[in-house]
């Protein structure tokens, strides 16, 4: 698991300039890696097994290769972090949390792609001062792609088409995600448990595309924890852009040096709601 960075995080806003060139940036994220990903879902693949216990393949390695060349090509002075290389440079390894960083998880939910489940995505962060500031969440098997920009005019989007939250849910109608119980160390579980039986519906499974169904309006409230830099930094523009929230289970703001726990809320009246029934 990739380490977390000693930052204190600036407030900042995406240049007017790179928030208008991140579309395009990012649909040619999407035409280079889907038809890689597509092409080993088809042929097929090895399984391997990192030193964390959890599966790779080759499918993980060349899109975060095509990923990475991309970005060199295009913002050749951006650092970059991924969770199959690491952050490349060793020399860079302690100042990623200054100037702009690219988080990469080429696959989220590799169990999920290794079965055959098409919930699995490919994620896509930009940070400034260790601030996430835009991101991508795709979902190539399902032909879905979220994105997130808080530039001037903060935007969240589905395919193009502008996407928000859903407002206006109490905790007791909410509904509530998260991957897997197995997720969860024994304390943690023993905390989100009883929590979740006081929401009105409990969906399990999903990886990276519960936040985006939270960020489009269908799910309300998404808690993990364990979760790697790669795992989050992608998720919170998104949220963010769409008019959501996403903290660590105290309410603090999530960048390149945070916990690895995880909030999300369609409102911040759920969120501080969820905080206060959480502890």
């Amino acid at each position: 698991m990739l380490r977390r960075w000693q930052i204190k995080p600036q407030q900042t806003e995406l240049s007017q300039k790179l928030a208008a060139l991140l579309p395009a940036f990012f649909d040619a994220v999407i035409a280079e890696t889907r038809p890689l990903i597509h092409q080993y879902v088809k042929q097929g693949f090895d399984i391997e097994t990192k030193a964390d216990d959890s599966p790779v393949t080759i499918a993980d390695r060349e899109t975060e290769r095509a990923i990475r060349t991309l970005i060199e090509t295009n913002f050749s002075d951006h650092k970059i972090i991924g969770e199959e290389f690491g952050y490349g440079d060793a020399s860079q390894s302690d100042n990623l949390g200054e100037g702009y960083c690219w988080v990469i998880d080429p696959i989220d939910g590799t169990r999920a792609f290794v079965a055959g489940k098409p919930t699995f995505g490919s994620l896509l962060g930009l940070c400034y001062n260790g601030v996430p500031l835009a991101g991508m969440i795709d979902m190539p098997m399902l032909d879905s792609c979220y994105t997130g920009i808080l530039g001037p005019e903060p935007v969240a989007r589905l395919n193009g088409n502008p996407i928000s939250v859903r407002t206006d849910i109490p905790l007791a109608k909410a509904a509530i995600a998260t991957t897997s119980p197995e997720a969860f160390n024994a304390d943690g579980w023993a905390t989100y448990r009883p929590f979740s039986q006081k929401c009105g519906n409990q969906l399990y499974g999903g990886d990276c595309h519960n936040y985006a169904l939270l960020a489009a309006g269908h799910i309300d409230l998404v808690i993990e924890h364990g979760l790697a830099v790669h795992d989050v930094m992608a998720l919170v523009p998104v949220i963010q852009a769409a008019g959501g929230v996403a903290t660590d289970w105290s309410g603090k703001p999530l960048h390149l040096g945070s916990s690895d726990e995880i909030i999300a809320a369609g409102s911040a009246e759920l969120h501080q709601a969820a905080l206060q029934a959480f502890q």
